[in-house]
């Protein structure tokens, strides 16, 4: 059913498409190589249609002195 209140054009092409944002009721914890890169209360998850789940995290949570920059970039 399209809702033609909603005038994005995203939505007029898809109106089926979802996302969602919901509370991570646990704790996070991201390691690696023995390391705890990340712990938060806080995290988020994003659910999408045709995507799998992703796992937010605020930054304040990161300890990005222990990550490297490189030139792989995402949008």
């Amino acid at each position: 059913m399209m809702d033609s209140a909603n005038g994005a054009p995203g939505y007029q092409k898809h109106p089926d498409y979802q996302i969602e944002f919901e509370a991570v009721a646990d704790s996070v914890v991201v390691a690696f190589a023995g390391q705890t890169i990340a712990r938060t209360e806080y995290a988020a998850r994003m659910l999408e249609t045709k995507h799998d789940p992703v796992v937010y995290i605020p930054r304040t949570d990161v300890r990005f002195d222990l990550l490297e920059a490189t030139d792989h970039s995402t949008y």
